[in-house]
């Protein structure tokens, strides 16, 4: 029998702090950076739920607004504009109260997909953030999540929580696959999406896909070609290439309590700007690390992982970023070779590994380095690694000269 939403507030589970951790930990630099912009922060959370569980612990509208107001509370930006929608359809009244008091918030009650598109259509060029943590597997629509990017907004990031463990259960259940993994009650409405004729899922499972590649893996998977894990990973990278179309840059973070269990559902990030898809790199590795250690119990280890639990080739990873920065036409911002070398090949090396890599090159003349202000007040070379508003770096190829 699937459980009640009710329950899920009863305690917080250890996957649950892992996905608002990850929330909490990128919503710091972002909304320090977001609100020197000089245009309004809209940020949704588009399945609020409670706001608090009955044990104590925030949900992601108190993690979201506690760290609101500390941005506020720092930022040296001019009156900076920040308005919060909070959309639940279960939880409404309780969120009222567990809010009651808080700034600048609005709590809708009814389902997003209801509200959403009226909400967005007001905004204008201004910046959006979309939490997007659904209960279930239905309720994400690649078109409309594609259909966003042309919005004119300042600024788009999203957060979601794509299901995969519930999408290809719902999979094989519409072309007659069996299975064993996964557990159902984790999906609260998932015997009403079993009760659903093949045709009807099969739809559904499209809307979520923006295709029907999935198809073909339930069918590798039946035929054996792939066990459930390496279904997963596939499913996964395919949804993630399918945002790719519109987003420049995606990155996602497998949410698995043990380390040889199957992954439980992934927390996929889709940005155009690469400072944002810099920043959440740098927070994805930081749950890793968290993750490791919940996995394995606190017992550290010292094998190079990708999340995936791919070994990582550093001397290969060195390789194809000293390829990427040579491949180039044009200079370009540090921020966006950390942002196309993750696209093109992966969260497989922490952004301290790569900037490591880089004073390497410029070390040993392999590229050039470009810095704004190039010079220190006393006039000497400056040589720093990382950009702010006030500091910016370009990368290029070595020039050879005859």
């Amino acid at each position: 029998m699937s459980k009640r939403p009710d329950d899920f507030f009863k305690v917080k589970k250890p996957w649950s702090v892992i996905k608002d951790d990850m929330l909490g930990n990128y919503l710091t630099p972002y909304l320090s950076k977001i609100l020197t912009n000089k245009r309004p922060l809209n940020y949704f959370d588009c399945f609020a739920g409670k706001g608090l569980f009955d044990d104590g612990s925030l949900g992601s509208p108190l993690i979201a607004l506690n760290a609101i107001d500390q941005a506020i509370s720092r930022t040296k930006a001019c009156s900076p504009i920040v308005r919060t929608f909070f959309i639940d359809s279960n939880f409404a009244l309780d969120l009222k109260v567990n809010l009651e008091g808080r700034n600048y918030t609005q709590i809708i009650d009814g389902r997003y997909e209801e509200h959403i598109g009226r909400l967005l259509k007001n905004i204008g060029n201004e910046n959006v953030f979309l939490y997007i943590d659904p209960c279930g597997v239905k309720d994400l629509n690649m078109n409309w999540l594609n259909s966003l990017i042309q919005s004119g907004f300042n600024s788009l990031e999203i957060l979601l929580n794509f299901n995969s463990s519930g999408f290809m259960r719902l999979a094989c259940s519409c072309l007659g696959v069996s299975y064993l993994e996964g557990d159902p009650d984790d999906v609260f409405d998932f015997e009403t999406y079993l009760s659903f004729n093949n045709r009807k899922k099969s739809a559904v499972l499209y809307q979520i896909a923006g295709g029907d590649y999935w198809e073909k893996i339930i069918l590798d998977f039946k035929e054996k070609r792939i066990d459930w894990k390496e279904a997963e990973l596939s499913l996964s990278r395919l949804f993630c290439s399918e945002l790719r179309k519109k987003y420049k840059y995606v990155l996602d973070l497998p949410i698995r309590v043990k380390e040889n269990q199957t992954t439980k559902y992934r927390m996929v990030f889709a940005t155009k700007n690469a400072e944002g898809c810099v920043l959440m790199a740098r927070t994805i590795f930081k749950q890793k690390e968290h993750l490791g250690l919940l996995q394995r119990a606190g017992q550290l280890t010292f094998l190079n992982e990708t999340l995936d639990f791919e070994p990582v080739d550093l001397e290969d990873s060195r390789t194809r970023l000293l390829g990427y920065i040579n491949s180039l036409t044009q200079r370009e911002r540090l921020c966006e070779v950390f942002a196309n070398y993750y696209t093109i090949n992966g969260l497989k090396c922490n952004p301290t590994v790569i900037t490591e890599f880089i004073r390497e090159f410029e070390d040993k003349g392999l590229i050039q380095v470009t810095r704004d202000p190039n010079l220190s007040k006393t006039g000497k070379i400056r040589k720093f690694y990382t950009e702010s508003k006030f500091q910016k770096i370009w990368l290029f190829k070595r020039m050879m000269y005859e």
